[in-house]
């Protein structure tokens, strides 16, 4: 069976909302497909037409997490200084001050059920003020912003981080 046809047996599954752990039993017992769990997972993170926010938000235990936990808490004060980078061009986004807003929206954080390779979490951010963008926390403790939409304001940027540590804070 080539690999094609395999990632089509992990986007079905995986749209079931089947965790990598069962499927990659089910490759084995139906299909006798032998393969490590780093590679069943690598092969996951390249589907491109898989909505993981749709799945649990509950990304897997990683044993690194408490570190960056503990890192977000200690560079909370400095997080609009830190490296929030667009994909295109690696700039910072800066916060936007308007002063005549309507009524802004809730900031909600979501976490990808399977980090991005290089990533200690990954996930997804819709901002109060209705930009959204996809974070990544790296090894080091660093926060990304990818494929943003509209620029989050100073507001917005606090707000995230409150979010990001509740959400990490509930098992991760």
């Amino acid at each position: 069976m080539d690999q094609s046809n395999i990632k089509k047996i992990i986007a079905e599954q995986l749209t079931k909302g089947v965790s990598l752990s069962d499927i990659h039993k089910l490759l084995y017992d139906e299909h006798k497909i032998r393969m490590t769990f780093m590679d069943l997972r690598l092969m996951a993170s390249e589907i491109e037409n898989i909505d993981w926010s749709k799945s649990d938000t509950k990304a897997t235990a990683v044993s690194s997490a408490v570190d960056a936990e503990e890192s977000i808490a200690e560079d909370e004060t400095s997080l609009e200084d830190d490296e929030i980078t667009e994909d295109d061009g690696g700039d910072a986004l800066p916060g936007t001050d308007s002063g005549a807003e309507g009524p802004r929206g809730v900031t909600s954080v979501e976490v990808n059920k399977i980090a991005r390779p290089g990533a200690v979490l990954s996930g997804s951010v819709n901002f109060g003020s209705g930009a959204s963008a996809e974070w990544v926390l790296d090894q080091m403790g660093r926060i990304a912003l990818t494929k943003a939409v509209g620029k989050p304001d100073e507001q917005d940027v606090k707000e995230f981080q409150v979010e990001l540590q509740k959400a990490v804070s509930h098992g991760y």
